[in-house]
């Protein structure tokens, strides 16, 4: 009898755990809501420990852990967790990234940009006034109005102009040799 309990204890334990595991991995990450106040893009982060926690315990709560206007209006209403609650996937960072890579060109080679890998060679962005960016450097909630005036730059072509960049005096330019029509 003391088997069962102890198969049912663990059973239960890993069916918590399993549950805590999943809100945390599908619920990380950075989200661009509108925030209710201004009516401005806001960068958000939920406390994924406490939802991993709640939802252990069956009541999913969603909380902040940090927001782009923090700290001046940290204890503000949290009206933007229903946003989250509605799309969660669709107000991720990373996702809004990915729809407006798909289908672009790279703005310096021409080649499509390949399917991102978030761990490994991310495309960068070229902003009007040419400079090159890497999304780490654009605030995630300044991101919709640089995406509206930026290009596409594939990874190979960034790490090539940040080179050109860095040591202008190791690069050699040389130019094309003309095309020859065909006859």
């Amino acid at each position: 009898m003391t088997m069962a309990v102890v198969t049912i204890a663990i059973v239960l334990v890993a069916g918590l755990a399993f549950q805590a595991l999943r809100a945390f991995f599908q619920m990380r990450g950075t989200r661009l809501v509108t925030c209710p106040e201004t009516r401005a893009p806001a960068a958000v982060e939920l406390d994924v420990a406490h939802l991993a926690l709640t939802s252990a315990a069956g009541l999913r709560e969603l909380r902040l852990r940090d927001c782009s206007r923090w700290p001046e209006k940290e204890h503000c209403g949290q009206m933007c967790l229903a946003e989250i609650e509605e799309d969660p996937q669709g107000c991720l960072v990373r996702d809004l990234l990915r729809g407006w890579y798909e289908d672009k060109s790279c703005a310096l080679c021409g080649r499509a940009i390949a399917p991102i890998h978030w761990h490994d060679h991310k495309p960068a962005l070229k902003a009007p006034d040419d400079r090159i960016w890497e999304w780490s450097e654009v605030p995630p909630e300044q991101l919709p109005a640089f995406l509206a005036g930026a290009r596409a730059v594939c990874w190979s072509c960034m790490i090539a102009e940040g080179f050109r960049r860095d040591h202008p005096d190791l690069v050699v330019e040389r130019p094309r040799p003309p095309r020859h029509a065909s006859h």
